[in-house]
């Protein structure tokens, strides 16, 4: 009896990794220079077109949750490429990495809760960050110890994004950064 192709490589534990693991080290530098293939640096006016910021939030002010966004994500898949022999570390450092990225999104969500401000839109990082650590209590009955170094970046990096978003020195330097 001859076997398919598939069922002789799924009998081997890295089956199909040597496709995804160059697809992965491939895009690496872009995702840990926070490069998204797109490109706003000429567009003076993108952080104070309607729809860019939550209501009642200053654009300027709020340009630093997607800022720190990207600080806090691109150390998080650098670790996350570093440790990609180790499955377990690198599969939560990339999920941490991707949940770091949500503030911003969650705080332009056209709901009511949006209107909580801060509460809400880091809430719903802080929400996904304890989904991981719960599915970690429930199947391993222990934290991974990714999510308590690894979680605890974006968590302490939320009040200093608040702390700095009013300040005038940013205030200037996120103008310089959109231009006129």
């Amino acid at each position: 009896m001859t076997r398919s192709r598939y069922e002789e490589s799924s009998d081997r534990p890295d089956a199909g990794c040597s496709d995804r693991r160059g697809i992965g080290i491939s895009i690496a530098p872009a995702a840990a220079g926070g490069d998204d293939g797109g490109s706003w640096h000429g567009d003076g006016d993108h952080q104070r077109r309607e729809g860019h910021a939550p209501p009642g939030v200053a654009p300027l002010a709020f340009l630093a949750i997607p800022l720190f966004d990207v600080l806090v994500f691109a150390p998080l898949v650098a670790a996350g490429v570093y440790f990609r022999r180790r499955p377990e570390t690198h599969k939560r450092l990339m999920l941490l990495a991707t949940i770091s990225l949500m503030a911003a999104p969650a705080a332009r969500l056209p709901t009511a809760l949006a209107a909580a401000g801060p509460f809400f839109y880091f809430g719903v990082v802080d929400l996904l960050l304890l989904s991981g650590v719960l599915y970690d209590l429930a199947m391993r009955r222990k934290v991974h110890p990714v999510y308590i170094w690894g979680g605890l970046f974006p968590i302490v990096s939320q009040p200093l994004r608040l702390m700095l978003g009013g300040t005038d020195v940013w205030l200037s330097f996120a103008g310089m950064l959109v231009g006129p």
